[in-house]
């Protein structure tokens, strides 16, 4: 299990629209392809898709998440 200060976690989203979503993330950060730093982002639906269907999630087990979300 990964317990890196570089994981970043979706709180939350907003401003739901047919073309996409702003996910709020836990920290801020950078998308791979910009040098913007920030907590929350504007992601398409198309983008979302095929990321959960590429292998892109991993899974935690729920005390490392609440951790993650400063629950603890």
């Amino acid at each position: 299990m990964a317990n890196s200060t570089n994981d970043v976690l979706i709180n939350g989203f907003s401003n739901v629209t047919k073309e996409g979503v702003i996910l709020h993330l836990n920290k801020k950060t950078s998308l791979k392809t910009a040098n913007v730093k920030s907590n929350e982002f504007f992601v398409s639906w198309d983008k979302i898709g095929n990321l959960l269907f590429d292998n892109y999630c991993d899974s935690y087990d729920l005390e490392y998440l609440r951790e993650l979300r400063g629950e603890k």
